[in-house]
């Protein structure tokens, strides 16, 4: 079934452990988003999507090297909230759904191979 994100979404249970964290995490904040920004600046209209995979898979580990896991955590908040206000701005701009919208990204993400999966399980 994989990983269970319920609760994720539970905006009300913010911990002082988790405002510790954050606040941590800010030290890190400066170098992670400049790196967020030169992986789009490297990978943005890059083809085949193949080689967007590998040069993202590169940075992560770069990241995780230098950063560690709180590199990696900055790094993905950093990409969601990104993908996220885009995908937001575009359903602004197109007078489309949401939901349009994933559903298409969802579609986009079956045909690039990294995301397929195989139905002959």
């Amino acid at each position: 079934m994989g990983l269970d994100l319920s609760s994720a979404w539970d905006d009300e249970s913010w911990s002082a452990e988790e405002e510790s964290d954050s606040v941590r995490l800010m030290g890190i904040l400066p170098d992670i988003s400049r790196i967020t920004l030169e992986l789009f600046r490297h990978t943005v209209g890059l083809f085949p999507e193949e080689r967007v995979a590998a040069r993202a898979a590169r940075v992560t580990d770069l990241v995780l090297k230098e950063y560690g896991s709180d590199g990696l955590r900055l790094l993905s908040v950093n990409l969601a909230t990104l993908a996220t206000v885009h995908i937001e701005h575009n359903a602004v701009l197109t007078r489309r759904p949401l939901h349009s919208l994933l559903d298409e990204l969802a579609q986009t993400q079956q045909e690039i191979p990294e995301f397929r999966r195989d139905t002959d399980d």
